[in-house]
């Protein structure tokens, strides 16, 4: 039996994907573009819901499919 999760449990998993979609938008942002472009805002943007939502849909495989990507990360 497979496991559905309540709506507050896919809200934790939203907003912890969504902190980490912002280190990621935020990361991005320096590395590629100016801080001050509306370029660095939609880059936050998309990182926020993108990581968001796949937190909330694959639960603990995304985190650990991120784990395997960010090995080299302590």
């Amino acid at each position: 039996m497979k496991h559905q999760p309540d709506t507050q449990e896919k809200v934790i998993r939203f907003g912890c994907g969504a902190l980490i979609g912002t280190l990621f938008g935020i990361s991005v942002s320096l590395w590629w573009f100016d801080f001050t472009s509306k370029r660095t805002i939609l880059c936050i943007a998309a990182g926020i819901v993108i990581s968001g939502y796949l937190a909330m849909r694959l639960g603990d495989r995304y985190w650990e499919s991120l784990s395997k990507w960010l090995w080299w990360f302590p």
